[in-house]
């Protein structure tokens, strides 16, 4: 039952929902608050600091779901909240809390207003008290500098019941919000120092992932370090080197901040996720993202990227300050030399292609800011100014291109992950690509299918994209028993295995009408109920894919897809169509014949060629994480039309092997507009990764040589 008003203006009920229009629904309130905003303080009285940071929300509604779904709807027997004590009864009847069933056509879970809460709130977010060691007694310890510091972070919240955690999305609705973590730290910061003939001599400290210790970096300014390592201690030999890069690769690929956020994985989700072609189900994970604002937001996902992406930088600007000096063959510090520079460059490329416009519409448009050289506190404390997006890729090319002189062309990895020449050639295509470098994009990409030209078969392609044991990848991070927080991607793309918790990453359904009869990719899209449910009882099915499957769903186990030979030849055949070169054509078809679709003619112009290649991206690398980034590269729309609930009729075969037609809805599309209610567009700013808040605040260089995007602005 919902509330409408009519004709004469009134306000009336109605039970179907679908003829209520915009004007005449009643209106609860708006999810957005009236101010939002932080107060940040640093107080100092001698040697004792103290600092604090309160963020704050101010007016709005915020639906609290996580309200909804800890109230049981399961028969008698389940707890059940405490709710239902107010529940309406002959004998009570004023109350906004349903009569108590197990009907699911009269939940008492069902939408409705009395889960509609103030979203305001005040947060202590983070309060620091430290303690500067007297001068006197540091000389004494032959101490540069000391201090003892206390930190607590999400000490408190004052909010009214608005789910298990204040901060939400403008999306106006919590669900499965993980509340914030409480933490309280303590430790000291010790600068070494070391004297020899009457001269001082400062060691140069570095932060090493591998060893445990915490980096400083300008991105990270509130984090101090609370560990010291000596650079020759480190960086001693070639293998403690590539250590260091193995830390930094760890912690890029399996660094958690909430389940909806395994790692890197998390962007390339978050990508597939706000693309035309992935629809998202109501169950937990990149649903926000799906409705654009996840990161329009700055938090979760964007939060992450920028973190794990200097981080790592910053290992690697460790290693190449200091592997010139390592012990070891010149061949060894060549060779971790280039993977530093290759890994380096391959998250600059990931900063210009994610928060940024593409290059050709602004190349001075602001970026994000380029370090070269590990940072000290100096460094940290001033912070660098953001480059712009053309400086950005050109510094990632520079870096691959010098890897790849470094790389030998005879050295044999013997782990997936490591990178060899192929994944350099193969990044370098790619931001060549994404830089519209075309000839450079043409060069690398000819070289890699030069040495590698494998395109895996049908029994390969359907195994399940989940080992690093296929031929045809290049790059991919394999996962095991004792590393396996990756592989938790793999619940929400893998949505045909019983025992995946979620099954979210269905397709669209206009998305199977793209492939050609005869393509295999084609029998891999089917409409399915969630698996393990009762066939017989589920309302609804929805377009599954077949491509993602746990490689062991009992220690669920999946490794991770990065870079594939099938991209490669995309990439040649782009760059080829946009120089008009005949062999992009060739290209093409190679990719179609090897899946079984069919070959196209020469005759297309030049833009229905290069739409046919996109297209052809669409379909060969769904769920690989590029779908956002080649509809921003390409300053395209995103598209998405509604899909007829139906119902159809749906064929399934029991487990006797009897086949029986049922009747079910189907599922497409949810979301069609921006947040704002406008229409999908090219170069929205919703489709953008932002600069973080921690950022902005602590940098005050930041946008000294370009000014912030004016769509953040206005």
């Amino acid at each position: 039952m919902w509330y409408r008003y009519n004709t004469n203006g009134e306000k009336v009920t109605t039970e179907d929902y679908s003829s209520t229009t915009p004007d005449d629904k009643v209106k609860c309130g708006n999810s957005l608050p009236d101010w939002t905003g932080g107060l940040q303080s640093d107080l100092s009285f001698k040697d004792f600091t103290l600092s604090f940071l309160f963020s704050y929300s101010i007016g709005g509604k915020i639906y609290n779901g996580d309200k909804v779904s800890l109230m049981s709807q399961g028969p008698t027997g389940t707890s059940w909240s405490v709710d239902m004590l107010d529940r309406w009864t002959p004998e009570n009847p004023y109350t906004d809390v349903p009569r108590l069933t197990t009907s699911p056509k009269s939940s008492w879970t069902n939408s409705s207003n009395r889960f509609l809460v103030d979203r305001s709130y005040l947060r202590l977010k983070n309060i620091t008290f430290s303690y500067n060691l007297p001068k006197s007694l540091l000389n004494t310890l032959t101490l540069k500098d000391a201090s003892i510091f206390f930190q607590a972070e999400n000490m408190l919240t004052l909010a009214k019941q608005q789910g298990l955690d204040p901060e939400q999305t403008f999306g106006g609705s919590t669900y499965y919000r993980y509340p914030a973590m409480k933490t309280i730290s303590f430790g000291i910061n010790v600068k070494l120092e070391y004297r020899k003939k009457n001269m001082k001599t400062i060691f140069k400290y570095i932060f090493s992932d591998a060893l445990g210790s915490i980096m400083l970096t300008s991105c990270d300014l509130d984090t101090i370090p609370t560990t010291y390592v000596d650079a020759g201690s480190v960086f001693g030999k070639t293998g403690d080197a590539e250590k260091v890069l193995n830390g930094g690769w760890n912690y890029l690929m399996e660094t958690f901040n909430s389940y909806a956020n395994p790692g890197y994985g998390a962007m390339l989700r978050a990508n597939d996720a706000m693309g035309s072609d992935v629809v998202l189900n109501t169950k937990y994970g990149f649903r926000a993202h799906n409705e654009f604002t996840a990161i329009y937001g700055k938090g979760g996902t964007n939060t992450l990227s920028w973190l794990l992406a200097y981080r790592v930088i910053n290992d690697c600007n460790g290693v190449l300050d200091n592997i010139d000096a390592a012990e070891g063959t010149q061949i060894d510090r060549n060779r971790i030399k280039g993977q530093a520079l290759a890994l380096r460059g391959f998250l600059y490329l990931h900063l210009a292609s994610c928060y940024s416009f593409a290059i050709d519409k602004d190349p001075d448009a602001v970026c994000a800011p380029i370090y070269t050289q590990s940072t000290d506190e100096t460094i940290a404390a001033e912070g660098k100014p953001a480059s712009s997006v053309s400086e950005v890729y050109a510094q990632s090319i520079n870096d691959l291109e010098e890897a790849l002189e470094l790389i030998p062309e005879t050295y044999v990895r013997n782990a997936k992950h490591k990178i060899d020449n192929e994944v350099v050639l193969g990044i370098l295509s790619r931001a060549c690509l994404y830089a519209r470098q075309w000839e450079k994009a043409k060069t690398y990409s000819d070289k890699l299918l030069a040495k590698n030209n494998y395109l895996m078969t049908e029994s390969e392609y359907k195994a399940g994209f989940n080992s690093v044991d296929n031929k045809e990848w290049i790059w991919g991070h394999a996962q095991t028993n004792d590393q396996s927080n990756a592989s938790y991607q793999f619940h929400y793309l893998d949505t045909t295995t019983k025992g995946s918790y979620y099954y979210s990453f269905n397709v669209d359904p206009y998305f199977r009408d793209l492939f050609e009869d005869g393509d295999y990719r084609k029998d891999m899209l089917f409409w399915a109920t969630d698996p393990g449910a009762d066939v017989e009882s589920a309302a609804y099915v929805w377009m599954r894919n077949s491509k993602f499957r746990f490689r062991d769903i009992e220690n669920q186990l999946g490794d991770i897809v990065l870079m594939r030979v099938a991209e490669i030849y995309l990439i040649n055949a782009e760059a080829k169509a946009h120089l008009n070169d005949p062999d992009a054509i060739n290209k093409l078809n190679d990719l179609k014949t090897a899946r079984g679709a069919k070959t196209i003619n020469t005759n297309l112009s030049q833009q229905d060629l290069l739409e046919t290649i996109w297209l052809e991206r669409r379909k060969e690398l769904w769920g690989e994480g590029f779908s956002l980034i080649d509809i921003i590269r390409n300053q395209q729309a995103v598209v998405r039309k509604a899909y007829p609930e139906g119902p159809i009729d749906y064929i399934y075969t029991d487990e006797n092997g009897q086949t029986h037609t049922l009747k079910k809805k189907t599922q497409g599309h949810r979301f069609f507009n921006f947040p704002d209610k406008s229409a999908f567009c090219p170069n929205s700013k919703y489709y953008l990764y932002r600069i973080t808040d921690a950022e902005e605040l602590a940098n005050k260089n930041l946008y000294k040589d370009h000014p912030k995007l004016s769509i953040y602005t206005e």
